[in-house]
C-alpha cells in the first residue's frame, strides 16, 4: 500500500518539479528583467551608491545643529532667569537696605541721602531725586527739591537750573493725576508732551519714572528717577520696588512729622507754663503737686523742693482755709472747673487776695490730673476799698463843680449789661429846668428825652467808648427842657476799667452850650446870605466877562485892524478867560466837600490831554509845548474830574508868568510802591517863583491869619483838592537853588485800583 502511494505521487511531485522550474526560470527572467528596469529607473531616478552614504551622514549633521541650537537657547535663557533672579535678589537686598536706612537713622536727610544714592547705583540711573509738595497762600500745590542724588557723568542739580516752587501742575498734568491716585507713572523723551519737555529737559532726562510718597494728609511729594542717556522704559518689577520704597519713605516721613508735632507741642508748652504772667501747679487728682512755675514759687514763697510732691491744700490752705479748698479739691477731681476768689496763704503766715481756676485735666475721657491757675489781685482789691471809702466825698466834690456830673457803676457780675441807675448832680438837672427831687436818677428817664434826630449820633458815641474803639466819650445833642424848648448840650465822660479791661464805673460831665450854638447858627445863617451875595455876583461878573470876550472875538476878525489891536484885543481875551476861570475857582472852592467820600478811576493821560487843550486855548498869543512821560499803557489815578482843575491851574500858572511866548512843560512821572502813589513833576521854562511866595502860595482860606494878595486863588484850590484825595502838593526850584530856571510842582496821589 505504501508503494502504490508512492508511485502515483510522483507523477505529480515531478510535474510541480517541472512547474515549479518553469515558473523558476520564468521568475529568474522575470527578476533579472525587474533588476535591469529597476537599475534603469534607479539610474534615473534614485542616487548612485555613492551618494547614498552621503545622505545618511548630513541627516545626522541636522539633527546635532538644532540640537544645538535648542541647548543654547535653554543655558540663554536659564542665564537670563539668573540674572532676572540675580535682578530680583538685588532689588530686594536695595529695599532690605533702604528700609534698614530709614528705621536706623533718625535725620531724615542722612537716610535720604544713603537710600537715593543706592537706588541710582543698583538700577543703573543717574538722576534719584525727592520733590515735596506744599501749598501756596493761595492754595495752589508747588513743590521744591527735598533731596537729590547725582550719579556718573550727570550735572548735579545746582548746576542746571533752579527747581524750586515749581508750579505741581507745571511738572505734568498727566504725571500729577496718577501720583495723586497713589500710582506710580514714567515717560521716555518720545513721549514726553510740551510741558514735561521742558521740566524733564532741564534735568537732561531720556527716561523718567515718578512714584508717590504718601503721608495720612495725602500725597507728601514723589521720588523721581531718570536717565540721563538711556531711553528706555522701566520693568514693572522695578516700579513695584519703588513704590514699595516710597511707601516706606512716607512712613518714616510721617513718624518724623508726628514726632516733630509732639516735640513742638512739647517745647509750646513748656515756654507757656515757665513763661505765664499766672502762678501755675500741676498735680495728681488728689492734689499732689508735680510741676509749679516760678511765679508760684515766687508768689507764695516756696523753692521747687519744698513743693513738690506735696498736697497743694497743705501748703496754701492750712487752718481755717481748709474747708472751702478741701471742697475745691473734691469737686476738681471728680472732673469740675471751678473759678473763684478767695484768700490764700504764702509760707510766710501772710495772706493775700487770689483768683483761682481749678480744672481736671483729661486725655479722652479719662482724668489723668488737675491744674490750678493763681492770680494775685491784692492790689485791685485795695483800690476796690479806696473807691468805696471816697464815694461819698467824690459825691460831695461833683456837686459844687461847673457844669453838670454824671456817673454810674456797672455790676460786677454783669459789666457788660448797661445800667440804668445813675447819678446827675443839681447843676445838670437844673439845665433842663428840674430841681433835685423832681427828676429820677435814671438813664432811661434822660434819653427819652433827647431830640430824636440827635439820639442816634449820641448812642454810637457811647457803644464805640464802651466798646473800647475811642478814648473817651464826647457828644453834642438837644434835650428837651421842662418848659418844652430845646437845649443843647455837650457831654464827655470816660470809663474807668479795671485790671481786666471790665468796665466799673462810667463818669462824665455836661455843659448846656445852647447860646454857644446859637451864635454858630447866626454865623452860619450870615455865611449863608454871604454866599448867597457871591453867587449873585459871581454871576453877574461872568455875564458881564462873556459879553467882553465876545466883544474881543468880533473885533480881532475886522478887516483892517492892526496888528497891534490886534494883539491888544488877544491881550484883553486873555485877562477875560482869567476873570472866568477865577470865578470858576471861587465856586468850586465853595463847593468842594471837606471829606471825599467816593474816588474814582482817572487816566492820567486822559487829564493831561483835556487839560493842555484848555489852557491851550485860554493863551492864544502863547505856544504851550507839553512833554509828558505817559508813553505806553495806562497811568491810574485815585481821584475824580477835580483833577482837571488841578493840572489845568499849574498849566495856566505857568503860562500866565511866563515872559516868553513859547512854554514848554515837561510832565515825569514815578510809582512810589511803598505807599502805592504816584509822584508826578511838573516843570516848566518860566521864571521861576521866589523863595518868599513858595511858602505863600498854597494859603488856606480857612485861615483867619492870613490874607491872601494876588490871584493865587488858583493855587489854593490845587490844594484844596489835593488834600481831598490824600495827597500832596509843593513846589521847588527846576534848578536846584536857583529860582530864575523855572519851577517845578510835585504832586503825591494815590493808585487808582480798578474792581
Amino acid at each position: 500500500m505504501p508503494s502504490k502511494k508512492t508511485s502515483k505521487k510522483e507523477p505529480s511531485k515531478k510535474k510541480t518539479s517541472e512547474g515549479s522550474a518553469s515558473k523558476s526560470k520564468r521568475t529568474k527572467s522575470s527578476d533579472k528583467a525587474a533588476k535591469v528596469t529597476s537599475k534603469k529607473e534607479q539610474s534615473k531616478k534614485a542616487p548612485s551608491k555613492k551618494d547614498k552614504p552621503s545622505k545618511k551622514v548630513s541627516s545626522k549633521k541636522e539633527v546635532k545643529v538644532a540640537g544645538q541650537d535648542e541647548l543654547t537657547k535653554l543655558k540663554a535663557r536659564n542665564k537670563e532667569l539668573e540674572e532676572k533672579l540675580h535682578y530680583y535678589r538685588m532689588l530686594k537686598e536695595t529695599i532690605s537696605f533702604c528700609s534698614n536706612q530709614m528705621v536706623q537713622i533718625s535725620e531724615l536727610p542722612e537716610a535720604m541721602e544713603s537710600v537715593l544714592t543706592k537706588v541710582g547705583t543698583e538700577l543703573g540711573k543717574h538722576r534719584t531725586i525727592v520733590f515735596q509738595n506744599y501749598v501756596d497762600t493761595e492754595g495752589e500745590l508747588y513743590i521744591h527739591t527735598f533731596f537729590e542724588a547725582t550719579l556718573g557723568d550727570a550735572k548735579g542739580i545746582e548746576h542746571i537750573g533752579n527747581l524750586e516752587n515749581i508750579y505741581l501742575k507745571d511738572v505734568s498734568v498727566d504725571g500729577m493725576n496718577q501720583l495723586m491716585r497713589g500710582q506710580p507713572w514714567q515717560r521716555t523723551k518720545s513721549q514726553f508732551d510740551l510741558r514735561e519737555k521742558k521740566f524733564f529737559g532741564i534735568l537732561e532726562l531720556e527716561q523718567v519714572a515718578l512714584v508717590p510718597i504718601t503721608v495720612e494728609q495725602g500725597l507728601w511729594g514723589f521720588l523721581l528717577v531718570g536717565d540721563c542717556e538711556k531711553e528706555s522704559s522701566m520693568a514693572t518689577e522695578e516700579l513695584g520696588a519703588l513704590l514699595n520704597l516710597t511707601s516706606m519713605m512716607g512712613n518714616c516721613i510721617q513718624q518724623e512729622m508726628t514726632q516733630g508735632a509732639a516735640w513742638s507741642e512739647k517745647v509750646l508748652f513748656e515756654q507757656l507754663f515757665e513763661s505765664a504772667q499766672e502762678a501755675i501747679i500741676l498735680g495728681y487728682n488728689d492734689g499732689t503737686i508735680i510741676r509749679a512755675n516760678e511765679v508760684f514759687l515766687s508768689l507764695f514763697g516756696y523753692e521747687e523742693a519744698e513743693v513738690l510732691g506735696k498736697k497743694i491744700d497743705d501748703l496754701v490752705a492750712p487752718g481755717d482755709l481748709s474747708t472751702d479748698a478741701e471742697e475745691v479739691t473734691r469737686d476738681v477731681s471728680i472732673g469740675v472747673t471751678v473759678e473763684f476768689e478767695t484768700v490764700r496763704q504764702t509760707k510766710k503766715g501772710e495772706l493775700i487776695d487770689v483768683s483761682v481756676l481749678a480744672s481736671p485735666i483729661m486725655v479722652g475721657d479719662e482724668q489723668i490730673g488737675v491744674y490750678g491757675i493763681y492770680r494775685d489781685i491784692s492790689e485791685r482789691k485795695r483800690n476796690e476799698e479806696a473807691l468805696k471809702e471816697s464815694e461819698e466825698l467824690f459825691k460831695q466834690a461833683i456837686d459844687g463843680s461847673e457844669g453838670g456830673i454824671w456817673y454810674l457803676e456797672f455790676n460786677p457780675e454783669d459789666p457788660e449789661l448797661m445800667p440804668d441807675k445813675i447819678y446827675l448832680s443839681p447843676t445838670l438837672k437844673g439845665y433842663i429846668g428840674f430841681d433835685q427831687h423832681e427828676f429820677p436818677n435814671s438813664v432811661a428817664a434822660w434819653h427819652e428825652r433827647i431830640h430824636p434826630d440827635d439820639y442816634e449820633g449820641l448812642m454810637r458815641s457811647s457803644r464805640d467808648h464802651r466798646e473800647g474803639y475811642t478814648d473817651h466819650h464826647e457828644a453834642y445833642y438837644r434835650i428837651k427842657h421842662k418848659n418844652g424848648t430845646y437845649r443843647w448840650m455837650h457831654t464827655r465822660g470816660k470809663i474807668i476799667r479795671n485790671e481786666d479791661g471790665d468796665p466799673v464805673r462810667w463818669v462824665g460831665i455836661i455843659w448846656d452850650v445852647t447860646d454857644q450854638k446859637e451864635q454858630e447858627m447866626e454865623a452860619l445863617t450870615k455865611r449863608d446870605q454871604a454866599t448867597l451875595l457871591g453867587d449873585i455876583l459871581a454871576h453877574d461878573i461872568s455875564n458881564l466877562n462873556l459879553g467882553i470876550s465876545g466883544l474881543m472875538d468880533l473885533m480881532v476878525e475886522l478887516e483892517g485892524l492892526p496888528e497891534e489891536g490886534k494883539e491888544l484885543s488877544y491881550h484883553v481875551i486873555e485877562q477875560s478867560r482869567e476873570i472866568t476861570n477865577l470865578v470858576a475857582n471861587v465856586r468850586k472852592l465853595r463847593n468842594i466837600p471837606v471829606h471825599q467820600q467816593q474816588t474814582e478811576v482817572v487816566d492820567l493821560r486822559d487829564v493831561l490831554v483835556r487839560t493842555s487843550k484848555g489852557v491851550k486855548a485860554n493863551y492864544p498869543l502863547k505856544k504851550m509845548t507839553l512833554k509828558h512821560s505817559v508813553k505806553g499803557g495806562k497811568v491810574l489815578l485815585a481821584g475824580n474830574d477835580l483833577l482837571d482843575d488841578v493840572f489845568f491851574n499849574i498849566f495856566g500858572n505857568s503860562m500866565k508868568h511866563s515872559k516868553s511866548d513859547k512854554v514848554k512843560i515837561d510832565v515825569e512821572h514815578k510809582y512810589l510802591r511803598g505807599s502805592k502813589s504816584y509822584r508826578i513833576e511838573i516843570s516848566d521854562n518860566g521864571p521861576g517863583i521866589p523863595d518868599v511866595i513858595k511858602s505863600q502860595l498854597f494859603y488856606d482860606l480857612d485861615d483867619a491869619e492870613y490874607t491872601p494878595t494876588g490871584k493865587g486863588i488858583g493855587m489854593t484850590l490845587v490844594k484844596r483838592i489835593v488834600d481831598l484825595f490824600d495827597g500832596e502838593v509843593w513846589v521847588e526850584d527846576k534848578v536846584a537853588s536857583d529860582p530864575s530856571k523855572g519851577s517845578k510842582f510835585i504832586l503825591i496821589l494815590k493808585r487808582g485800583e480798578l474792581d
